[in-house]
């Protein structure tokens, strides 16, 4: 469920870094280096998935560890639900971002990168909107079993406010793969749950020009996250490596309400 929210926020964290790191103008850096979907029968409502309750009104609050920036909470809302799509509506401090999901027979389809990017970035001095050039595969199957592999691919650009009054365009590319391991009993703030266990393989691609430069980055992730029925993410464990740091980032549910 959370997968968007949780990438983006490490790329947001990577991004903030170059951001701090850019020369001023006239200086001569050096550039930084940078299976198949499975099948399932069509549901009566394609929105319904038993990883992740579309419903109404839908909530949950997530805190987050082992970042760069130091631990974090954000509140994440189904602030909008439709017969073929709906919005979540997600709150980290004083920003509020939304992003489009749609509701396929194969499964819920993430349509954007999410805009934890952004909030993430206003908390290292800059702004970052980022937008969606194409979407494939599915983000959470319509039935998962274990031993599952499915794959979904990003496409996206936008353009970043930086500290100092500095402007930078951006393109990229986001490539998942996802795994179903099996069922686990997991205990976090908001409970104990049966979950079940999925690695998730991320690599996101971006290019990054400004003042007449470009620069590459790669950042790799490997997650293992816990999905429980009716719930929805409980618990994700990253060990995320991009261009200027690796950490390992834990994030658990803290409460959650479900109509």
């Amino acid at each position: 469920m959370k997968i968007f929210f949780r990438i983006t926020v490490l790329l947001a964290l990577a991004l903030g870094t170059w951001a701090c790191n850019l020369p001023t103008a006239g200086s001569n850096p050096s550039q930084a280096s940078g299976a198949d979907t499975p099948t399932a029968p069509p549901a009566a409502n394609p929105c319904d998935n038993p990883l992740y309750p579309v419903k109404q009104g839908a909530t949950w609050t997530y805190a987050t560890t082992g970042g760069p920036t130091g631990p974090a909470n954000y509140t994440s809302t189904l602030s909008e639900v439709r017969p073929d799509g709906f919005i979540v509506s997600s709150q980290f401090g004083d920003v509020s971002l939304t992003q489009q999901w749609a509701c396929k027979p194969e499964g819920l389809l993430a349509l954007e990168l999410s805009g934890a990017a952004t909030a993430a970035l206003s908390a290292n001095g800059a702004q970052a909107q980022f937008t969606t050039t194409k979407s494939e595969g599915v983000t959470i199957p319509a039935q998962v079993a274990v031993g599952d592999e499915w794959t979904y691919h990003l496409e996206f650009q936008g353009k970043m406010d930086i500290t100092g009054g500095q402007q930078a365009d951006a393109t990229g590319t986001a490539d998942f793969h996802l795994k179903a391991l099996g069922t686990e009993s997991v205990s976090v703030p908001a409970g104990t749950f049966d979950a079940m266990k999925i690695q998730i393989d991320t690599t996101i691609n971006l290019q990054v020009s400004t003042q007449g430069i470009n620069v590459p980055m790669t950042l790799t992730d490997a997650t293992t996250a816990w999905y429980a029925p009716g719930v929805g993410m409980i618990k994700s464990s990253d060990d995320v490596n991009v261009t200027f740091f690796a950490a390992t980032i834990t994030t658990e549910l803290q409460s959650y309400s479900i109509p």
